[in-house]
This record gives C-alpha cells, sequence and structure tokens, in this order.
C-alpha cells in the first residue's frame, strides 16, 4: 500500500528524519525480523529529483522496499514505531481500518 513520512524539503530525507526526528542512519537489516523491537524502519529510496521515505510497516512492505531487482539508492532509517506510523499516516489508517471492521 506504502505510507511515506514527508519531511520539509525533497532530498535528503535520510538526514531530515534522523536531524528532525531523532531516526538513526544505518544498513541495511537482512530480514524484517534484525529490526529491533520498539522501532520501525524507514527506508529512504533516492527517486532522483526526490527522495521518497516509506515506512516498512510489516514484512510484506520490507520484502518490497529490498527487492534487489530495485536497483536505486536507498538509504535506512530506524525510527521511535510508534513516530514513524503516526508521521506516515500509518497510525490513522490502522484505527479507520480497525473502525470498518468493528462495524
Amino acid at each position: 500500500m506504502g505510507f511515506y513520512i514527508q519531511v520539509p524539503h525533497h532530498l535528503g530525507k535520510a538526514e531530515q528524519i534522523r536531524d528532525l526526528y531523532g531516526g538513526e542512519i544505518v544498513e541495511r537489516p537482512a530480514s524484517y525480523q534484525e529490526i529491533p523491537e520498539g522501532k520501525g524502519l524507514v527506508v529512504v529510496v533516492l527517486v532522483g529529483p526526490w527522495d521518497a521515505a516509506g515506512f516498512c510497516y510489516n514484512e510484506d512492505e520490507f520484502l518490497a522496499f529490498t527487492d534487489t531487482r530495485d536497483t536505486r539508492p536507498k538509504r535506512y532509517v530506524l525510527l521511535d514505531r510508534v513516530k514513524a506510523a503516526h508521521l506516515s499516516g500509518y497510525t490513522h489508517w490502522e484505527e479507520t481500518m480497525r473502525e470498518v471492521q468493528e462495524s
């Protein structure tokens, strides 16, 4: 589906997430299970004139963002999972889906 974190500038999003929100730029985790508990992984894809900072909220998203067939340059940022979910809009989507299922 895709949930993305917006920051003030189109380029350098990994550094902006680090500086603005306390993220930690790391090497690519080998698997989704390597993401520390309580942390969310943000994959910053360098698209050209802008960066896209996608929140890997589950293993399927992790696999999509780390597919080796996608050769675009990427940076990886660990961020507090609650903060990443909130900043990307995932929290709102998850709450909405819960409400729909309960109705």
